[in-house]
């Protein structure tokens, strides 16, 4: 068995000390339950102790019952965006502080007929629009490195709890960054997978068609686990994939790669400390990686790409609750009010040339190149 601290092993070992008998799903929910309340993180906002080991007794039974599955009895946490029967689903905001679902998001649906034990909600900007995890009605996460600095967003409740140690794993979801952002904060793994590939059924939407699940973990091997429990067609969902190969491990050997790494990372804004930090790694990493091939991104417009995004998102979030902004005693923060106030100011054409700009269809991918392209004008 693993010698490490329990709130420090990974998925599978949690699993296989619960086949075991080392501990109970009990007493682990109780481990973990006890760390989050002697956390000052504020990475989770609803906390129902009662809920998590009526979970936990479900699972015991089920192992005493002979049954052995890769999350059974295996503690995790929810975004505050997913909707969840039980606890609160407030997606950040005043305005659903204190609202409870009547059902649950597939993935909570999935995680719970795989016997994963729900430790509660955790943390994010409101409605999931931000990248630092400040913009929150229930206050900033704090990052577990350094409770001084932010733990990125919107996630960041997820990626705080994971690195803390007060979950195994946890949920996200991704739309511009919104796992990435906060795993590199909080120094954790983190996957935004194909769009589609997880059910966003039960997902409270900021942008519908850039919207996915994420997982967030403490090891690559973990995200592995979650997304084989996770990654299937859900009839519900009208973005749901339906796979043409089964998701397997890929069939390939360490060195036989061929490695893309972006030439110019200053010049995209990287600052030197981090980019010192990023090729250290990549030499570490040289043997498994195999060949490095230089791609070169100096012909990428990143802020317009970034602002065209930022405009789908922001517009369709508005259009979402047109309703809820257009009556002024709703409790939305000021910070998403005036976010959502921008594309208001934007014409149709402007959010069409946005769309095509982001669009992996666009003529961008295409033989045209950009500098004949006319859509380079777009007005996002």
């Amino acid at each position: 068995m693993s010698q490490a601290p329990i709130e420090r092993r990974g998925v599978a070992a949690l699993a296989a000390g619960l086949a075991a008998g080392e501990f109970s799903a009990v007493e682990l929910a109780r481990h973990f339950l006890a760390r989050i309340e002697a956390s000052g993180l504020n990475a989770f906002i609803d906390v129902q102790p009662e809920l998590t080991l009526a979970q936990a007794r479900a699972a015991d039974d089920r192992l005493a019952a002979g049954e052995r599955g890769p999350l059974l009895g295996v503690p995790l946490a929810h975004k505050d965006i997913f909707v969840t029967r039980g606890w609160r689903s407030t997606a950040g905001s005043r305005m659903l502080a204190d609202y409870r679902s009547p059902f649950d998001a597939t993935v909570v649906e999935r995680l719970a007929a795989a016997g994963a034990v729900c430790l509660g909600k955790t943390n994010c900007d409101e409605f999931a629009m931000g990248s630092a995890n400040e913009n929150s009605h229930f206050g900033p996460v704090r990052n577990p490195w350094d409770t001084a600095a932010i733990a990125g967003g919107s996630s960041g409740g997820s990626a705080a709890a994971v690195a803390a140690g007060q979950c195994s794993f946890a949920l996200g979801s991704d739309t511009l960054g919104s796992v990435r952002i906060p795993a590199s904060h909080c120094g954790v793994f983190a996957l935004k997978p194909t769009h589609g590939e997880i059910s966003t059924r039960g997902l409270v939407p900021a942008a519908r068609r850039l919207d996915c699940v994420g997982i967030l973990a403490r090891a690559a091997e973990d995200l592995a686990v979650v997304l084989q429990v996770l990654a299937r067609h859900d009839p519900a969902d009208p973005r749901s994939r339906r796979r043409r190969v089964p998701l397997a491990i890929p069939d390939w050997q360490p060195g036989q790669l061929r490695s893309a790494f972006v030439r110019d990372l200053p010049a995209l804004g990287v600052e030197a400390p981090v980019q010192a930090l990023f090729e250290h790694a990549f030499a570490r990493l040289a043997a498994p990686l195999g060949e490095r091939v230089a791609v070169d991104f100096s012909d990428f417009d990143v802020t317009r790409t970034r602002r065209a995004a930022l405009l789908i998102m922001e517009a369709e979030l508005a259009a979402e609750y047109a309703a809820d902004l257009a009556d002024t005693t709703q409790p939305l923060s000021p910070r998403l009010r005036a976010m959502l106030d921008y594309p208001a100011r934007k014409s149709a054409i402007d959010y069409g040339s946005g769309a095509c700009w982001w669009a992996p269809t666009c003529c961008r991918t295409a033989t045209t190149t950009r500098t004949t392209c006319r859509r380079r004008s777009c007005a996002a």
